[in-house]
């Protein structure tokens, strides 16, 4: 069974659609069309059957067309619905229904995006394309802030204390143990105020910030000013985090109180029981060592941190310090290459191992002693876990770019779906979409047909009703767009129409040109969206068979009003199309003659010089 939550990594022109159609019909072209994109598609033909696939996982999906209007039955908007509440997968939207209620259940559905049945097929691919990138976006930001929850989960509980400031030294956060350490009750106290208001002397800020600038990191010793005005000494440990440019974005800094190490190191100047005491019961880890990789002295803070039960058990079983304590020998070769030239290390850092084989970092302060009186040099020092502030810098770095990232990605997705939707009408009206609909239907059917056929003249034929389909289809295209459907400006509607229809039907290899003349006339859609029909037939035919001796001639759409009459008139000066005997040219001029009763006109033709068609009517 497929994991819905996982996001898929798919090829430029690939991925598994599930197409949502209940007309056999129009999801056959539908689906010849996304096949030759290069999708794998598997088709249901209700909101059920679509329900009930996705919930099966027998199919790997990753993405949904949803067509809205399913017939009988929920429909796609609840389809969407119940599918979304079982598994996280991007429903797409297809459909020619856009009005307004429409438009509004989509709303109540969480989709990515919306596209008209028609569309031109660069815009559909382009979409899915968009809504797979959506997707993956959405998924990764959701896992992005799981992670970046854990990791404030894991810095609230850490012993240490830890603060992250922005570029500014400005505090964003401290955790609980900050909080108790500086001697304050809620972090409001703290957040906002500039990390130099915490140190005795405020210009060590000043030189941290320097340091980090230089080598990304800074540990040591500073005497810090708690919230009741006292001070007190803290071993830290910071680091320079920066953004995607390579810029500082922040810094993250771990705070331990040295008080242990202080008192050990007066202990050691003043008794040997004092000095034992502390050694014991440091927080620290504190061992010796000697050149060759055994364990002297260590304290039980060393042992534990390395998941022993005692000093004693670790110093017996640890007869290769490089080879069974750091997870690169060649770490601790380099350390003791370092202490031989300067007999002092601080803040050496190394990955090494638990008893149990899991991994940590330290942070080493070591110390050359040579033996002057026996002749046998030892290493001494301290260890502390730095693997919360390695890990945490490496990950809000991580993190930060990923968010950056993301959000650059979303800004271009959201930037596009905004351009590739603005200036669309959402507004079209139910009966252009059941026209629109019809006419896709038909223009499918020929083309299934069209397909089986051997014979190229009817394959021909076919195909040139197809192309009158089509162009049907423009008239509606055009009409639909004018933004009063009770008030179409006829001159403007005519000249843009005339133009598609000149364009689409114009052989290559011709001379012909065409000149529209249209008064200012008015009409509603329903004898507007006729008279395109009309216009439609007479243009391509006067186009494909008035000039089939020379391809030369002149086409003339006169468009004119008078006392109530208004005439269609389409001439050309050609050889007159009722000399052919094209079967198009039969069946178009009766269909012209049926548009005219319709429209209550009347449709005549002569043919003396060229031919003229003329359309009349009254207002």
């Amino acid at each position: 069974m497929f994991n819905p939550f996982v996001s898929r990594s798919l090829k430029e022109r690939s991925g598994h659609i599930l197409l949502v159609e209940d007309d056999r019909i129009i999801a056959a072209t539908e689906v010849r069309l996304l096949k030759k994109l290069g999708y794998a598609v598997t088709l249901a033909t209700s909101g059920r059957e679509a329900v009930d696939l996705v919930k099966s996982g027998s199919e790997n999906l990753d993405i949904i067309l949803m067509d809205i209007d399913l017939g009988q039955g929920i429909d796609g908007t609840v389809t969407a619905g119940e599918i979304q509440a079982f598994c996280d997968i991007p429903v797409l939207f297809l459909s020619g229904i856009s009005d307004p209620e429409t438009i509004r259940r989509i709303d109540d559905v969480f989709s990515y995006g919306f596209v008209v049945k028609g569309s031109d097929i660069t815009i559909l691919d382009a979409s899915i394309k968009m809504a797979f990138r959506l997707h993956r976006a959405n998924i990764e930001l959701k896992n992005k802030e799981r992670e970046l929850l854990l990791l404030s989960n894991s810095f609230d509980s850490s012993g240490n204390a830890i603060a992250i400031s922005g570029p500014d030294a400005v505090l964003r956060y401290v955790n609980p143990a900050f909080i108790k350490m500086w001697g304050y009750t809620v972090k409001d106290e703290v957040l906002g105020r500039s990390i130099s208001e915490f140190w005795k002397e405020p210009e060590h800020a000043s030189f941290v910030a320097r340091s980090l600038l230089m080598k990304d990191g800074w540990t040591g010793e500073l005497a810090a000013k708690g919230g009741d005005g006292s001070t007190f000494t803290v071993d830290v440990s910071t680091s320079l985090v920066k953004d995607v440019m390579n810029r500082p974005a922040g810094i993250i800094a771990t705070f331990r109180s040295n008080t242990a190490r202080k008192l050990a190191d007066e202990s050691v100047m003043e008794n040997e029981e004092r000095f034992r005491s502390l050694f014991e019961n440091a927080l620290e880890g504190i061992f010796q060592t000697t050149p060759d990789g055994r364990y002297l002295n260590m304290n039980p803070a060393f042992a534990s941190m390395f998941g022993y039960d005692s000093p004693e058990e670790m110093i017996v079983s640890i007869t290769d310090i490089g080879k069974q304590i750091y997870v690169d020998p060649q770490a601790r070769e380099r350390l003791k290459s370092l202490l031989q030239q300067t007999e002092l290390v601080k803040d050496y850092e190394a990955e090494v191992y638990r008893k149990d084989g899991t991994k940590f970092w330290i942070s080493i302060n070591a110390r050359l002693i040579r033996g002057e009186d026996s002749g046998l040099d030892r290493y001494e020092g301290t260890n502390i876990d730095i693997t919360e502030r390695k890990l945490a810098g490496e990950r809000l770095a991580e993190q930060q770019e990923k968010l950056l990232q993301t959000n650059r990605q979303l800004e271009l997705l959201n930037s596009e779906l905004l351009s590739s939707y603005r200036g669309k009408d959402l507004l079209l009206k139910e009966i252009n979409h059941r026209i629109r609909n019809n006419l896709n239907m038909i223009s499918g059917i020929l083309l299934l047909e069209a397909e089986k056929l051997e014979d190229e003249k009817y394959r021909s034929f076919f195909n040139d009703v197809r192309a009158r389909i089509n162009s049907m289809s423009t008239v509606y295209d055009r009409l639909y767009q004018s933004p009063d459907l009770e008030n179409i400006n006829l001159a403007e509607y005519v000249r843009s129409l005339t133009m598609s229809i000149f364009t689409s039907y114009k052989p290559a290899d011709s001379r012909i040109n065409i000149h529209v003349d249209a008064d200012d006339i008015r009409l509603d859609v329903k004898r507007a969206g006729v008279l395109g029909l009309i216009l439609n037939e007479l243009v391509s035919n006067a186009i494909k068979h008035g000039f089939i001796i020379d391809k030369t001639g002149k086409v003339n759409v006169r468009l004119k009003e008078s006392e109530g009459i208004i005439t269609l008139d389409v001439s050309d000066d050609g050889s007159g199309i009722s000399k052919t005997k094209n079967q198009s040219v039969s069946t178009g001029l009766p269909l012209v003659k049926m548009l005219a009763m319709q429209a209550g006109g009347v449709f005549e033709i002569s043919s003396d010089q060229g031919t003229t068609a003329s359309v009349h009517f009254r207002r």
